[in-house]
């Protein structure tokens, strides 16, 4: 887990999802970041990852967390997570964005995910 520790202004689903990614069986190899900041966004002028796992042979996931314990869509495509808003921006696009952000940044690089399953998830 990189940081090791989560911090203790974390949200309460990113810590949970923190533990359960760090004591998961099986997953001795892997690396885990947390709160990985991303300068270089492709749809803003920064983001950030709640977490990037790159699990050898494996692939890597990106995971957007919601610690909200209500989530609402409506017929417009709008979000209501708990007693926030209603707002246009999909937990589903947060993930996706920070995401292709990452793999532009690898595939700049000539570090491109061929060969390796990637993708992203919104963990509520």
């Amino acid at each position: 887990m990189i940081p090791p520790e989560v911090t203790d202004d974390a949200p309460p689903g990113e810590r949970a999802a923190f533990d359960a990614l760090r004591d998961a069986l099986g997953t001795d190899d892997w690396v885990v970041f947390h709160s990985l900041g991303i300068g270089r966004h492709i749809t803003q002028f920064e983001g950030e990852a709640d977490f990037v796992v790159p699990a050898p042979s494996r692939g890597i996931l990106v995971i957007e967390v919601k610690s909200h314990l209500r989530v609402q869509t409506d017929d417009s495509g709008r979000w209501k997570l708990g007693s926030d808003g209603w707002t246009t921006r999909s937990p589903f696009h947060q993930a996706s964005g920070a995401f292709h952000s990452i793999r532009e940044f690898l595939r700049q690089r000539s570090l491109d995910f061929v060969g390796y399953p990637a993708g992203y998830v919104v963990w509520f």
